[in-house]
């Protein structure tokens, strides 16, 4: 990150925009700083801490300057922001719906599972009853032949 940073501000030092410090008309100073370009509120910069986009109003008056081709940008810039914003809403939204789509899936699979499982069992129990019918139907005296039947 530092190494891109100073990348940065020597390419903004190569443009023409001087490394020096600003104070801006709240009193706070940023050291080492270097216009990078517009962003959607302000103008953003690099400095010796990092980055930081100022508002244009925030900047003194002798750097309208220098900052007069990135405020024009600002209104671009917002618009992209914006519909970056829209965009990711739109994903958030489909990926929620796409989500909600696969647990209904799921839901109705499991419903089907335990559906077929309950079919299944009932038609096991019926299979026994039948069997245990047949066999209580046929008794046998326990060595493979037929019991008396008493009347």
């Amino acid at each position: 990150m530092k190494k891109l940073l100073f990348i940065l501000a020597v390419a903004a030092l190569a443009a023409g925009v001087s490394a020096d410090d600003l104070t801006t008309k709240s009193g706070k100073v940023y050291k080492s700083f270097a216009i990078m370009g517009a962003a959607p509120n302000g103008i953003l910069i690099f400095h010796e801490n990092g980055k930081a986009v100022i508002p244009v109003k925030e900047f003194p008056d002798e750097y309208k300057e220098k900052i007069a081709k990135y405020e024009k940008e600002i209104p671009a810039k917002k618009r992209e922001a914006a519909q970056k914003k829209a965009l990711k809403a739109k994903q958030a939204r489909q990926a929620a719906a796409e989500k909600k789509k696969r647990e209904n899936e799921r839901k109705a699979r499991m419903k089907k599972f335990l559906a077929d499982e309950e079919a299944r069992k009932k038609k096991e129990e019926a299979a026994a009853k039948a069997a245990s019918a047949k066999t209580a139907a046929k008794s046998t005296d326990g060595f493979g032949g037929d019991t008396f039947k008493k009347n």
